[in-house]
């Protein structure tokens, strides 16, 4: 049985007529003010103090009987709000600043009238301050989320957060694990069952890294929230909606790719390149030795890892598209002998050292098989370098640097002792433009290896760099600064987002 809201009680102050000049000064701050005619009462949802409120959450307004107030004006502010911002809130004339402080946020009446609910639609900020006012009740609540000990919390993998859609089943993961056990749920407004799984689809594929939210009981129509809390975790509250749609064609396949469930898939060696239709679907893809779990827009192109080289191996496909449509396919695949997958994984062209002395591109081996890089050609729009004999095995990582380098110079992060240096003359053909400039390995017949894009444009000190090694050249996700120190030099690379 759910234990009952926390609630807590905040004084509202009315002004004793709206045609009086100037207005009153209403209270800054929620406490026990003299004159004030009623009161409502607040609760959190999932139950907190507000002093201490979670990241995710609902705020219920509970309205003395004849108060009126509107759930469409309620809001949310980041901040404290002071007397100057509550009369522009009661005149419902806001100023850019206050526009630019309103959190995003849905907010509906309960059904009888008397209770008020606001929901915001992102994840509150760690130690920040919100308050919650309105033009009729004026500021109702201050709440502040907690520092540390929140619920995990689990992001929406579908559907995508620029396709409507995802009521019906909407899939939530994480790197650091999901819920194994059901849990029966509510979406807001109107109490609609629905249920929390393990995995995704009817089949729960996936189990242990993602969770899918489901409800068959939906009316036509309509915007809904994900509870703020379900089996001791807590689910991103972007809105999801009900929306019927035609399942996609599949497209037609260009030479060297197969019909792969509703797209096209090129076979490789120890993967494969999944073309997706012209509509959103979420893909779950089962190999002998992995997951995939891939939300992809329409005509994407995404890569699956993991099969044996040179084997014929079974892959299972569940799809489902943004109205909850599933659909699964079973396949044999044969693959192919082992092929070079060496890119070009990251590029410090801006560095803080000198230049372009401490300029670097970062090569990695992501396939199965060694590859000697001798008269390979690392390339910009101004010539090229010509890279000397070098055995990169699997995994490993190499750094393209001018003969002049220095391991360490103190200012940007240095190279460990071990990653191994190829030193030419020049990178390019005088070093790299700051602005950022294409990057194209050639191996040493010429065939395009790997390509590198001029944009973003870094910042000094921090390069840009391939989100996984496996990340397709002509995808514009692919690519962007580097987080943390600003450079990761043979080491995974961490995107800033």
């Amino acid at each position: 049985m759910r234990a009952p809201p926390l609630l807590f009680v905040i004084p509202i102050l009315f002004a004793a007529s709206r045609c009086r000049a100037p207005l009153p000064d209403p209270p800054a701050r929620p406490g026990g003010d003299a004159g004030v005619d009623a009161a409502a009462a607040v609760a959190l949802e999932p139950d907190a103090s507000p002093s201490a409120a979670p990241p995710v959450l609902r705020l219920k307004v509970e309205l003395p009987p004849g108060t009126p107030g509107s759930a469409s004006a309620l809001a949310l502010y980041q901040g404290e709000l002071d007397s100057y911002h509550l009369r522009r809130i009661e005149k419902q004339d806001l100023p850019k600043t206050l526009l630019e402080r309103r959190m995003p946020s849905r907010a509906w009446a309960e059904a009888d009238g008397g209770v008020l609910v606001l929901a915001p639609t992102v994840p509150l900020a760690a130690g920040g301050t919100y308050s919650l006012a309105s033009p009729d009740l004026g500021l109702v609540a201050t709440v502040r989320i907690r520092e540390a000990g929140a619920l995990p919390l689990l992001g929406r993998a579908w559907p995508p957060p620029d396709a409507a859609g995802g009521a019906r089943h909407a899939v939530y993961c994480s790197d650091g694990g999901a819920p194994t056990a059901a849990a029966d749920v509510e979406l807001a407004p109107g109490h609609v069952p629905a249920r929390m799984a393990p995995g995704v689809g009817s089949a729960g594929v996936g189990r242990g890294a993602c969770v899918h939210l489901s409800s068959g009981t939906l009316p036509d129509g309509g915007t809904f929230m994900p509870p703020p809390r379900a089996s001791d975790i807590a689910l991103d509250p972007a809105p999801l909606e009900n929306r019927a749609v035609a399942w996609p064609a599949p497209p037609d396949c260009p030479a060297g790719e197969s019909h792969f469930g509703p797209g096209c898939a090129e076979v490789q060696d120890d993967r494969i390149v999944v073309r997706t239709p012209s509509a959103p679907l979420f893909w779950a893809i089962a190999t002998p030795g992995a997951m995939t779990l891939r939300g992809a827009a329409a005509d994407a192109r995404f890569v699956v890892r993991g099969l044996t080289v040179s084997a014929t191996q079974p892959l299972e496909l569940t799809a489902i598209d943004v109205g909850g449509e599933e659909r699964h396919s079973s396949f044999e695949l044969s693959t192919f002998g082992a092929r070079p997958h060496v890119v070009i994984n990251e590029v410090l062209a801006n560095s803080l050292g000198p230049e372009p002395t401490e300029e670097w591109v970062e090569l990695v081996n992501d396939g199965t098989t060694a590859v000697d890089l001798d008269s390979w050609t690392l390339s910009d729009i101004g010539g090229g370098s010509v890279l000397p004999a070098h055995v990169i095995e699997p995994h490993a990582f190499v750094l393209v640097v001018r003969d002049d380098f220095v391991r360490d110079d103190g200012l940007d992060p240095a190279a460990p002792p071990g990653l191994a240096l190829l030193r030419v003359p020049e990178i390019g053909s005088h070093g790299l433009s700051n602005a950022g400039e294409p990057l194209e390995l050639d191996d040493a017949s010429g065939r395009v290896m790997s390509r590198f894009p001029a944009v973003p444009k870094p910042k000094a000190g921090v390069s840009v760099a391939r989100r996984h090694p496996w990340s397709l050249d002509d995808d514009p996700r692919s690519f962007g600064l580097s987080a943390g120190k600003g450079a990761s030099p043979g080491a995974p690379n961490r995107l800033a987002e």
